[in-house]
């Protein structure tokens, strides 16, 4: 099985803005971006569209889908960081809580939130769900902390070591499984 795991385009969110599960929309003006996503997958036929639930994925995954029936899975959203959503990263790094989540955030979930590993096993449910189907290719509308997931699981890279991967928005990540 083919997977390809598309990037949600640019949020209308503020640089330096911690957003993980909050409900962001996307610019609409992205279309061109959108275009150029579609076509560059024009001649694959998908079995399957999965996407996170949240607006900015929800949207892509209609524009890409072409009419075909989409998937929601609370499997795919962005880490949850909980009473970070919506703070900048300046007043993150400011809480008193935050360094033991800096020093350790792949185990160490965030206040009311997750951790890196719990994104890790959230992404590894889905991946056995769908290695249940006979699917020949998979479309996946998600997120950056999802594709670095996705990474550690099928590259066996660990979870610091997908932080280094650059995965811009709007981005397609090829996986054979």
């Amino acid at each position: 099985m083919r997977i390809y795991l598309v990037r949600h385009t640019v949020p209308l969110i503020d640089k330096g803005i911690c957003y993980g599960q909050s409900d962001i929309a996307i610019s609409e003006a992205d279309f061109c971006v959108w275009r150029e996503i579609r076509y560059r997958i024009r001649n694959v036929k998908m079995d399957k569209i999965y996407s996170s639930p949240l607006y900015r994925c929800r949207r892509l995954a209609y524009v890409l889908s072409k009419g075909e029936k989409i998937e929601y899975s609370n499997l795919l959203k962005e880490i949850d960081f909980g009473d970070w959503e919506l703070k900048s990263w300046d007043e993150i790094y400011n809480d008193k809580r935050s360094s033991k989540w800096f020093s350790d955030y792949v185990n160490c979930k965030t206040p009311k939130g997750e951790s890196n590993a719990d994104l890790i096993n959230r992404v590894e449910v889905f991946i056995s769900k769908i290695k249940s189907q006979a699917y020949d290719n998979c479309l996946v509308v998600c997120h950056a902390g999802v594709i670095r997931a996705f990474y550690s699981i099928l590259t066996n890279i660990s979870v610091e070591d997908s932080f280094e991967i650059k995965i811009n928005y709007g981005e397609i990540i090829e996986f054979n499984i």
